[in-house]
């Protein structure tokens, strides 16, 4: 036999499971913040800039770092992002914008390595910390930007 909640009872369930999802979610994410030191530099094409990720929060924090040029192109593919846990991964054949190498996701300060491309312009490297999840939209993860301008 199957029961069935009253209408009232399911809209009501409905309600709170929404109020607890939302305040928790708004709790956490005022919580944490992301900075990145330096906010801007200036490069030659094939040189490298080292980037310092900040963030602060509940324990459990991740981090995450990527070219948002690379993102922009791929946003539901994290393996294009043109980040990488070794130099011996990375590579400018996926990665025209450049690349950053990593050396942890779950140390916070976080530090990464830009590695301009061969082609000059401007590029965005993004650090990204967000809660224990794993899941920036879930908990509330915060970004910072730093603007890479790369010269001949």
């Amino acid at each position: 036999m199957q029961r069935h909640l009253p209408l009232f009872s399911a809209f009501a369930l409905a309600h709170l499971m929404a109020i607890f999802v939302t305040a928790c979610g708004s709790g956490i994410a005022s919580q944490i913040s992301a900075s990145i030191t330096p906010t801007q530099a200036t490069v030659a094409t094939g040189s490298t800039v080292e980037f310092r990720g900040d963030a602060t929060g509940p324990s459990g924090l991740w981090t995450f770092w990527w070219v948002q040029e690379s993102y922009d192109l791929h946003p539901d593919d994290p393996s294009k992002y043109c980040w990488f846990l070794t130099v011996q991964d990375a590579s400018f054949t996926n990665c025209p914008f450049g690349y950053v190498v990593i050396g942890s996701e779950d140390t916070i300060p976080s530090y990464a390595t830009y590695f301009a491309p061969p082609t000059p312009g401007t590029y965005h490297v993004t650090f990204q910390t967000w809660f224990e999840a794993r899941n920036a939209l879930a908990s509330g993860g915060k970004t910072a930007t730093a603007t890479v301008t790369v010269t001949p």
